[in-house]
């Protein structure tokens, strides 16, 4: 078995078991898209590196036409929206703490939290 410590860097991959199971991500995650195929030269070179063997350049096609699908699939289940819950009270959105308030430097956000005198 073959790992990278870093897989969130661009160009980099994990191997488990000689499954390829990450690729090539952007180095951004935030934007699209998240994670990107290999090219086809850098497929080979995978290849390679983990001692693959292929009969030939159109099966090694095949296969990357299905990871290009695998990341087209990861990447709309990445633009999702996340789910939240409905907003029961005002929010407010906080401020970052002067240094009086802070003398430790350990706290990020200071915010105030009210809930209403009224219902649940």
């Amino acid at each position: 078995m073959e790992t990278v410590d870093h897989i969130l860097y661009p160009g980099t991959y994990l191997v488990i078991d000689n499954v390829i199971t990450f690729f090539f991500l952007s180095g951004n995650q935030y934007r699209e898209p998240s994670l990107r195929a290999p090219s086809f030269d850098q497929l080979e070179e995978i290849a390679t590196k983990l001692g693959l063997r292929f009969t030939d350049k159109d099966e090694l096609k095949e296969y990357q036409a299905f990871i290009e699908t695998f990341c087209e699939g990861f990447n709309a289940i990445d633009r999702l929206p996340e789910p939240t819950l409905p907003v029961k009270y005002p929010r407010f959105p906080g401020h970052r703490p002067k240094p009086e308030e802070n003398p430790l430097n350990g706290w990020y956000v200071s915010a105030r939290v009210v809930k209403l005198n009224r219902g649940k």
